[in-house]
């Protein structure tokens, strides 16, 4: 019985792990950036807009891409960060919400983003926050 039950369960275990389900596409794109540990490619996926929020810092709400970019890029300096591992990852219509953890120096932060898409355009980064 016992080897009825795995052969029947070990086929199902290959194809969980092998299909990430509706996740795959532009937002693996969003993801490679993250994990290239390069502040400028991350901003490459906002929004023309972002809620942007860093460790005890106060938040910034609605800043302009390009002054997001570079508040990224002063966290990323500071704090060396290097990579990222994904923990969790949600779509729900046009919306996917993606955790993780972002790795610096001496530390790990946690980090979490809201992404959007409207129709057939790559997800956008909206707002990110590190704590």
């Amino acid at each position: 019985m016992k080897k009825h039950l795995l052969g029947l369960l070990f086929p199902l275990l290959l194809l969980t792990t092998a299909f990430e389900g509706p996740f795959q596409g532009d937002a693996d794109l969003v993801i490679a950036a993250l994990k290239s540990g390069n502040a400028a490619e991350v901003a490459k996926h906002f929004a023309v807009v972002v809620d942007i929020k860093f460790l005890d810092a106060p938040e910034d709400k609605i800043v302009a891409s390009e002054k997001a970019a570079q508040k990224l890029a002063a966290f990323y300096n500071d704090y060396k960060i290097k990579g990222f591992e994904r923990t969790a990852q949600r779509e729900i219509g046009n919306t996917m919400y993606l955790t993780g953890k972002i790795s610096g120096a001496t530390k790990n932060y946690n980090i979490t983003l809201m992404l959007m898409k409207k129709n057939a355009a790559p997800y956008h980064i909206v707002t990110l926050r590190v704590n």
